[in-house]
């Protein structure tokens, strides 16, 4: 599976240093197998289905959480809902849980 998330943010310090930010952006996700294959596996014959391709474009809502560490470390969690237009996506998003969760640790130099 291949994707891409870029994400347009506004970002808030807070008195305790960390960071608040929310934003919106998209995603875009395929199935790099149905981008290059025209038959599903493993099967042989010529019975078997054609695979589709699976993939698309959805939009997303952004919110991160930033706090720093003994000020040499940043701990951060960034989260995105996926979306549909103005709904969640569901059975069309091949993601599965259309939630994007991203943890990370940055160290300050």
């Amino acid at each position: 599976m291949g994707a891409y998330w870029p994400v347009i943010a506004t970002e808030w310090k807070l008195k305790s240093k960390g960071r608040f930010s929310v934003g919106t952006g998209f995603v875009e996700a395929h199935c790099i197998e149905s981008l290059f294959k025209s038959k599903s596996q493993p099967l042989d014959d010529e019975t078997k289905p054609k695979m589709k391709f699976e993939g698309g474009f959805w939009n997303t809502l952004h919110m991160g959480f930033a706090w720093p560490v003994k000020n040499l470390f940043m701990v951060q969690t960034e989260m995105s809902l996926v979306m549909n237009g103005l709904r969640i996506a569901r059975d069309d998003y091949v993601g599965g849980t259309p939630l994007i969760l991203v943890l990370g640790i940055t160290r300050n130099f």
